[in-house]
């Protein structure tokens, strides 16, 4: 894997401890969704918007909130959301992909339009996301990444840090992966065949 620059060499206020912060409010928000959207009814879309809505929601209190611990500020608080580390706006995103990522939104420019933007600014951030990324192994238990990552106007990565879950651990057990069937009998409760075939195909 080729390793890009950290964060910080664009933006001093990208800390890890900043990108740590904003990592676990999302593990945390996947980690209620998830254990909320295993019915046999849920699939990829009944996950993706709960997981937005409720990581949007979070982010909106924690950043208003006096006690938070880094000064993040609120650009857009639409479901467009943007909000800002220093000098660096940001988006998240639920994704599979962060070299092909998927969302409309991941380029959409969050920067005030500028006439040179799209031909000089080569290799320096323009988007910048954080990309919550997950899949399920044989145990249908989930592995989970957040990644943050910015391009430049060309759609190339130029910074890149990671979160996983060997530094979180979600509080989801066993036996809320199954339900009983109308035999007493256990049942796995699975997402969609596509959906698994995403995840059985995603390495990070």
């Amino acid at each position: 894997m080729v390793k890009y620059p950290h964060p910080s060499t664009f933006d001093k206020e990208l800390t890890d401890d900043k990108l740590t912060y904003i990592s676990k409010l999302m593990f945390q928000s996947f980690d209620k969704t998830f254990k909320v959207t295993r019915d046999i009814d849920d699939d990829n879309y009944t996950f993706g918007t709960m997981f937005f809505k409720r990581t949007h929601n979070c982010f909106i209190r924690e950043f208003n909130d006096e006690q938070c611990p880094f000064d993040i500020k609120v650009l857009n608080r639409t479901n467009k959301f943007i909000f800002q580390i220093g000098q660096t706006p940001c988006r998240f995103f639920e994704e599979k992909d962060y070299f092909h990522p998927t969302k409309k939104g991941a380029f959409v420019s969050t920067i005030q339009p500028q006439p040179s933007l799209f031909n000089e600014e080569i290799g320096i951030p323009v988007f910048s996301n954080f990309y919550l990324m997950y899949s399920l192994d044989e145990d249908e238990i989930p592995l989970v990444t957040v990644v943050f990552v910015s391009y430049d106007a060309n759609k190339n990565i130029v910074s890149f840090w990671e979160y996983n879950s060997s530094s979180f651990v979600p509080a989801i057990y066993s036996d809320d992966l199954y339900t009983p069937d109308g035999n007493n009998n256990k049942r796995s409760r699975k997402l969609s065949s596509k959906h698994r075939k995403e995840n059985g195909s995603n390495e990070i």
